[in-house]
């Protein structure tokens, strides 16, 4: 029990919002530190002293040292935190397993960059290149990305980087497709500029020489082709070289050019569209953000509804106060903008009343209409099911405890003696 109350403690600290803005705090302060360390070297590399001179070197101070292995350490206290608190297994099979999966690699390379860099300082063989300790620290600043995720004023920049990851798979498909149309228009130009080639026609005109620039073998004629569908070079300049080839040639390239514009990328952008709004559907965060504030919207209007009906401001409102309320299109265009559909004053005021005391507080109002609120739902007819069941149930219990109890009274009552003689 100790446990499992030390561990839902835990669990508590790390969704916690101080725990999390500490994290991206700290995230951030190693980015700016890193980012610090590139400009110096930059800065130092591009100087007119190294150019003339270009034989110095700028190392890594010993306080820049301690920083960022202060910083590995913090880094492996906060995914040690997080590990205990969802469980050995539980772990990679939270909603977050993909973030989870990338910091236990970050957390990795940072402890072997720590134990080479060490080995550095302590005049150790050294068991990887600079260059790679320059990726591994790099790596790092990818986790920048994370305090997106606990930002809220971060929404539009989180919704664009999520759509952006949900495209990379619909990107691997677009790109065979694309290379599949620029295969065969590819391979039929250049099969049409050997076939030139082979007559020996035209070779004093100087578009010969471009035609076999761009179109004389299969991956010059695929370049050429995606330069002129997206705006690598104009195509007219392509159709004009092509103009030695047969006219079957142009009106092929022409083909092309209409496809690509036309179908190819309008149906492209309409499919990256739709997943960038499915994406949004997808976000739980995002979903729960949006859900939160429709609510704060709806319980406003509802005050704003409620307030224009208290006339004499009490607090209540009563059955004269209703009835008056209902009168008003303002008051009824509100309702309607709640989509909650104005019928029978004196029923809608018994449906909102519950404790039935004739008048209707701001807190009964409220609740009355969001449960009015919409259409009916299968949550709401499964509910009225269960009750009208369980109501049928409470009668026919009710029926049989009275029956039993009928039998009982009817035991008890003496016979008359008239019917005993009868009986025997």
């Amino acid at each position: 029990a100790e446990f499992l109350s030390s561990r839902t403690m835990l669990q508590k600290l790390v969704q916690s919002r101080p725990f999390e803005w500490s994290c991206s705090g700290m995230i951030f302060c190693n980015g700016l530190l890193m980012a610090l360390q590139t400009q110096l070297r930059a800065s130092h590399y591009t100087s007119e002293s190294f150019v003339h001179n270009p034989t110095g070197d700028i190392y890594e101070e010993p306080g820049e040292f301690f920083a960022f292995q202060l910083f590995s350490l913090a880094f492996m206290v906060e995914l040690s935190l997080r590990w205990a608190a969802d469980g050995l297994v539980g772990f990679f099979l939270t909603a977050d397993r993909p973030w989870n999966v990338f910091d236990l690699c970050v957390v990795l390379l940072n402890l072997v960059e720590m134990i080479a860099r060490a080995a550095d300082l302590g005049d150790g063989p050294m068991f990887m290149a600079p260059s790679a300790l320059r990726l591994v620290r790099a790596i790092r600043i990818i986790r920048v990305v994370r305090i997106i995720r606990v930002m809220r004023f971060f929404r539009e920049l989180r919704l664009m980087l999520y759509a952006i990851m949900r495209c990379v798979k619909l990107l691997s498909w677009v790109v065979l497709v694309l290379l599949l149309i620029l295969f065969i228009f590819g391979m039929s130009l250049t099969t049409g500029t050997t076939d030139f080639l082979e007559a020996g026609e035209f070779v004093a005109d100087p578009r010969r020489a471009l035609v076999v620039s761009w179109f004389g073998t299969v991956d010059r004629s695929i370049l050429s082709l995606y330069q002129a569908a997206y705006g690598g070079r104009d195509w007219g300049d392509f159709s004009d070289a092509l103009g030695v080839l047969p006219g079957m040639y142009m009106f092929l390239f022409l083909l092309y050019v209409s496809f690509s514009l036309l179908a190819v990328v309008n149906v492209i952008t309409g499919i990256f569209v739709d997943s960038a709004l499915q994406c949004n559907n997808n976000d739980r965060e995002m979903v729960v953000s949006d859900e939160i504030e429709r609510r704060k919207k709806f319980e406003a209007s509802v005050r704003a509804v409620f307030q224009e009906m208290d006339q004499d401001g009490c607090g209540q409102i009563s059955k004269t106060d209703f009835e008056t309320g209902l009168n008003d299109d303002r008051v009824v265009a509100y309702f309607k903008s709640l989509k909650l559909e104005v019928g029978d004053a004196e029923k809608l005021f018994t449906l909102l009343d519950f404790d039935a005391s004739g008048a209707i507080d701001v807190d009964e109002f409220l609740l009355g209409c969001q449960r009015l609120r919409g259409e009916s739902r299968a949550y709401d007819q499964a509910v009225m099911q269960m009750e009208i069941r369980w109501l049928a149930e409470a009668i026919n219990r009710s029926r049989t405890n009275m029956d039993m109890k009928f039998a009982e009274v009817r035991a008890m009552m003496p016979r008359p003696a008239n019917t005993e003689l009868l009986l025997s």
